[in-house]
């Protein structure tokens, strides 16, 4: 309550105010659409609502309009890209099937598979190595066939570490899988580390090290023996070897 200028007590006027609500707003995603496409199946709109205040008391509070959400459809597809080699590959290079040094890695062999197991659960602190020597500047494919023994075991990642050429693998199968990759080196090597990491328990089966050669990288197909396949966010890559996933043909 108020006084007025006479000392008589004013009673407090009621106020009404009509406040604006905002919409949500629902995302659906969208198989059959690529990612960055979006369609809005329905507009948002606003509601409203109507405060009744006396003084500093709400005393009401009355729903006027209901907001409408607003819809939209957004893309997860990702873009195909294909592309043609001829690939020839060289004898195995690497001395063991298995690892013979790590770090925060328990490693035995079991059935003529070795078991590698992450001590501490983390991929980027555990590492089992190997030596390859006499290392010629050149393209090779390192490929390694493995499956998760425990279901820690989410990621590997293996390459010439020294040199910044690691691949990551993640959702890791339980069911023996070949995971392989090319890299670059640029120059002679006398000897040089190649590396496994994993976050669990991990049966490696074999590690295989071979020069390539690659010519004819085409987007055009004529007839070369191996087909690439990558999928990505953008709609055009470039033609570079190593964004894609080879296989031979039968």
């Amino acid at each position: 309550m108020t006084k007025s200028s006479f000392g008589k007590v004013a009673p407090e006027v009621e106020e009404i105010i009509e406040v604006t609500v905002d919409f949500g707003e629902e995302i659906i995603e969208d198989n059959s659409l690529f990612v960055g496409e979006e369609i809005v199946e329905q507009e948002g709109e606003s509601g409203l609502e109507r405060h009744v205040w006396k003084g500093d008391e709400l005393i009401s509070k009355e729903i006027v309009k209901e907001p409408v959400k607003r819809i939209v459809r957004k893309g997860t597809k990702l873009h195909e890209h294909t592309a043609y080699a001829n690939v020839s590959k060289g004898d195995n290079l690497a001395q063991s099937s298995f690892f013979d040094s790590s770090i925060n890695v328990t490693r035995e062999v079991i059935d003529g598979k070795q078991i590698l197991t992450s001590k501490n659960g983390a991929l980027y602190n555990s590492v089992a190595y190997s030596t390859l020597k006499n290392v010629e500047a050149g393209d090779y494919e390192i490929s390694i066939k493995a499956r998760k023994t425990s279901d820690e075991a989410t990621a590997i990642r293996f390459g010439f570490e020294s040199l910044g050429q690691m691949q990551e693998f993640s959702d890791i199968s339980d069911v023996t899988t070949e995971y392989n990759f090319v890299v670059t080196v640029d120059k002679l090597y006398s000897a040089i580390y190649y590396h496994f990491r994993t976050n669990g328990s991990v049966e490696l089966e074999s590690v295989q090290i071979r020069k390539v050669a690659i010519s004819d990288l085409s987007w055009e197909d004529s007839g070369q023996n191996h087909v690439g396949v990558a999928k990505s966010v953008e709609k055009e890559i470039p033609l570079e070897f190593n964004r894609f996933e080879w296989k031979e043909r039968g």
